[in-house]
């Protein structure tokens, strides 16, 4: 976990890591846009699809975090996009990297918009409590760990 960043610093962090997942997109990841990742067993563009779609969850998560209101849902961010994923649904890299743009802008809004008490103690999170910071951080882990997946079948470094 990343402790004691600010939530400018997080949405900082964030935006290298959807950076780097537009420029996967855009370049190396299209020769294998239908191939499947070992680590969700989709293809390619479907992963990286499904790192855009997350975005939306993503700045829900964080603009709860700054109103200190409770958590109501989108406790499984997989398990919702999953769903879109297994209907194969695969789109152009411009439309994904638009996706990751236009998403990626309004995450990082909302994580710069994060005050140091915003970040502070815990939170009820779908029945698990959990440090407030680390939620507002599975932001960046979210786009990391799929990009490192995307590249892991691409076999290239951006």
């Amino acid at each position: 976990m990343m402790t004691g960043m600010s939530g400018t610093e997080i949405a900082a962090r964030f935006d290298a890591a959807n950076e780097e997942a537009i420029a996967v997109v855009l370049g190396p990841a299209r020769e294998h846009w239908r191939t499947p990742t070992e680590a969700e067993g989709w293809p390619v563009g479907v992963v990286a699809r499904h790192i855009g779609l997350g975005h939306e969850l993503m700045a829900s998560w964080a603009r709860t975090l700054h109103a200190r209101a409770p958590f109501t849902g989108g406790f499984d961010i997989h398990a919702r996009n999953a769903e879109v994923a297994a209907q194969g649904v695969v789109a152009t890299p411009e439309e994904v990297a638009e996706l990751l743009r236009t998403g990626g802008r309004e995450v990082s809004a909302a994580l710069a918009a994060l005050t140091d008490d915003d970040l502070e103690g815990e939170v009820d999170f779908g029945g698990r409590t959990m440090p407030r910071a680390m939620l507002a951080e599975v932001s960046v882990r979210h786009v990391e760990s799929h990009v490192a997946s995307i590249l892991a079948v691409v076999g290239a470094e951006v």
